[in-house]
């Protein structure tokens, strides 16, 4: 065993411009088992890259607020990547989305952005719209009538 030397644990590598979109590598890739985890389930929108996605409309999310992009196919999405509107720069990138994964982060400017990607091995580029506007985020405060006896189980 040779000392001095650090622990070397390879990163994954997401191109990406830290001037529109907040994004942490180590917790790039997360697997859900079925179920999303409640803290995810509150605070975040989650967009489906799915076959159907093309037909859905343009999703508005406020500026800040967190994302998730989820692949719920069996397949695995090749070439993912953010497009910035206004200026036509690609501001994220990622080679591949593992089938049932998905990727968190937060987009930070206001604007109009697309979400490019191939589902498989096919030569068929899929998009999804969104918008981005400057809103404030979603507050999370409890209702004024809220107590907790009439949550099941607490």
């Amino acid at each position: 065993v040779k000392r001095g030397k650090a622990l070397s644990i390879p990163i994954p590598k997401f191109p990406h411009d830290p001037g529109y979109i907040r994004f942490r590598s180590w917790t790039a890739l997360l697997y859900l088992e079925g179920q999303i985890p409640h803290e995810i389930r509150l605070n975040e929108r989650i967009l489906f890259l799915d076959k159907e996605a093309d037909r859905c409309g343009v999703e508005r999310i406020p500026v800040k607020s967190r994302v998730c992009l989820k692949n719920p196919t069996p397949v695995s999405l090749l070439n993912l990547a953010i497009v910035c509107g206004w200026t036509g720069q690609e501001v994220f990138g990622c080679r591949e989305l593992p089938a049932g994964r998905f990727l968190r982060m937060e987009i930070l400017r206001e604007g109009s952005y697309t979400i490019h990607y191939t589902p498989g091995f096919t030569q068929t580029t899929l998009h999804r719209d969104i918008r981005v506007i400057a809103a404030a985020p979603p507050s999370s405060k409890k209702a004024p009538n809220f107590h907790p006896s009439l949550i099941p189980g607490f």
